[in-house]
This record gives structure tokens, sequence and C-alpha cells, in this order.
């Protein structure tokens, strides 16, 4: 089985497959592990070149971990006058996970850390979700909005919930908490909120 991509094709990624897996590892330690846009449309592109491959059993992945920088790009760019800029953003996340929910290749997320927001969101989509005793996740103020959504899910398809889940997230994102966890995250230190 060959990688879907060369290995430097990668600006955010690690991929390495054998024997029918494939190996991705989230790869900005500098940034740490946060997912960004750019490595939203690397593992989109992953995972397509996987599925036409046709010979990829399992996608592993790695390292997941928030997308607050870019999420604080976009906050930034509401502020400059752009209202759905965080809304924009978090759509494309919600494409990525669409996209490895649907997959019929079998997914497995590794956890490790401090696991948010689009790392978070792929957890919960792929089909096994193994967390270390060090993985940890916190909970923003829109679970009443999410289980709303969840409900909605039952009987609508996904891809037609992308927007209203975007816009709820945006919601979310502006409000005290968002602004604390994404603010936190920036300084690399514990939200006001979080459990000690």
């Amino acid at each position: 089985m060959q990688a879907p991509a060369e290995p430097s094709a990668f600006e955010t990624l690690a991929v390495r497959a054998e024997r029918g897996v494939l190996r991705v590892v989230l790869d900005r330690p500098a940034a740490r592990n946060a997912m960004s846009l750019r490595m939203v449309d690397e593992l989109i592109a992953v995972l397509a070149c996987a599925e036409a491959a046709g010979d990829v059993r399992v996608i592993v992945l790695r390292g997941a971990g928030g997308h607050l920088q870019d999420m604080a790009l976009a906050r930034q760019r509401e502020l400059a006058g752009e209202s759905e800029a965080i809304a924009a953003v978090n759509a494309r996340f919600g494409a990525l996970c669409g996209a490895f929910a649907r997959t019929g290749i079998a997914t497995v997320a590794v956890l490790e850390g401090t696991v948010m927001g689009g790392g978070l969101g792929l957890a919960c989509v792929v089909d096994v979700a193994l967390a270390g005793q060090g993985a940890q996740r916190r909970i923003c103020a829109s679970v009443a909005a999410t289980k709303a959504l969840m409900a909605r899910a039952l009987h609508t398809p996904s891809a037609d919930l992308v927007e209203d889940a975007a816009r709820l997230f945006a919601r979310a994102a502006r409000g005290p908490e968002g602004v604390e966890g994404m603010s936190a995250f920036l300084q690399k230190r514990a939200p006001a909120w979080a459990a000690s």
C-alpha cells in the first residue's frame, strides 16, 4: 500500500502507511498540535486519497488538539466587521467531521493531553477513540444547543446541519467562556472555568 501522498506534501501531518493501516499524526508541536484550516484541508485530502486507494483498512489519528488559533484569528476578523468569520471556519471543521463520519474505512483516534475543538469533534465521529490517562476535555457553555442539534441529527442528514452547527459554535465562541478558553489556550494557561 502506498501512502496517499508524499509525506513532504504535508505541512501539518506526518503520514505513514503499512499493511493496510494509515497512521496520521497531527504534526504541529509548536502549536501543541492545534488544528488549523490547513490541517483540516490536509486531513480531508488524506481521507479522500485513502478511500480512492481501496486498500486502506484502518486510519489511526494521533495528536489531535483544539483549533483555537484559527478561531482566534476568525474572532479578530469578526471584530473588524466580518460578521460570519467564526461560523465559516467552523463549517470547514464540520465538513471534516462529516467526511470522517461517512467513510467506510475504520477510523481510530488516540487521544492525548487536552482534547477540545476540532480534536474533540474528530473524537466524536471516529469509530474508536482511545484515551490515555493524560487525556482531558473541557466543555463549553453550549451543551443545551449541542443536545438540541444532536436531537435534530436523528432525522436530518448531517450535511444539512453543518451550517447550523457552525453558527451555534460561533455564538458559543463569542461568549465569555469561549473567549476565556481561546485566551487561555493562546496564553498557554488553564482557563478560569477549568476544574482544579
